[in-house]
């Protein structure tokens, strides 16, 4: 069997990889003069910067079982905790607040105390504590989720940025279902995402293991 792949980032050439194992022939187009896509790494006045996705998510096996095919597991680097994450805003850097798991607020205190969001923002992202799960069985992408949930300041600051560093695409691009889908999971069975974390930390305390994060 012969297969043509346009384009040459991650996805085309996972699936060159697979078609490739799997026997057939493989040409693969690319219209640039570069693999990769939108991932890449430059050196700027003696800094690293990623272009684009930096990580990938250890939630999710399909990308570890990728790493390990093309025998790189070797290489993986698990991130180290960072003195302090900020968010630029209105003209400064403003602390990412605690507990923002999968670019959302998990914690209560450290998210009203941040001056990142005004009081009717944070009145608003706290409505996902009463609001009722929806009643919906099609797609939506992971931004107008959010934004049901939590409402756009969240998603602009926070799950926006965070989100769309990872897969290297719009947060309002992105399929909840193929992504992310223990958000719809956690809505459907507890309703609110607040508290579905919350509870998940108190498992995990009383079983000395780590609450299971929300994502993937």
């Amino acid at each position: 069997m012969r297969a043509v792949v346009v384009g040459g980032g991650i996805a085309g050439l996972a699936a060159a990889d697979a078609l490739r194992v799997g026997g057939a022939s493989v040409t693969l187009v690319e219209a640039t003069d570069r693999l990769g896509g939108k991932i890449e790494t430059e050196r700027v006045d003696g800094f690293l910067v990623e272009r684009g996705p930096d990580a990938i998510l250890a939630a999710h096996p399909a990308a570890r079982a990728l790493v390990g095919d093309l025998a790189m597991s070797s290489e993986l680097v698990a991130p180290e905790t960072p003195g302090g994450v900020f968010v630029f805003h209105a003209g400064r850097l403003v602390p990412l607040p605690e507990g923002v798991g999968f670019g959302m607020p998990s914690r209560v205190m450290p998210f009203l105390r941040s001056t990142l969001f005004s009081p009717l923002e944070k009145l608003r992202a706290g409505l996902d504590i009463v609001l009722p799960a929806a009643d919906r069985d099609g797609d939506e992408s992971i931004g107008a989720f959010l934004r049901r949930r939590f409402g756009d300041a969240v998603v602009d600051r926070l799950a926006g940025p965070l989100i769309g560093g990872v897969y290297g695409a719009h947060v309002d691009e992105l399929s909840l279902l193929a992504l992310a889908p223990r958000l719809r999971d956690a809505e459907r069975t507890q309703r609110s995402l607040v508290l579905a974390g919350l509870r998940s930390r108190r498992r995990g305390a009383r079983t000395g293991v780590a609450g299971t994060q929300l994502s993937g």
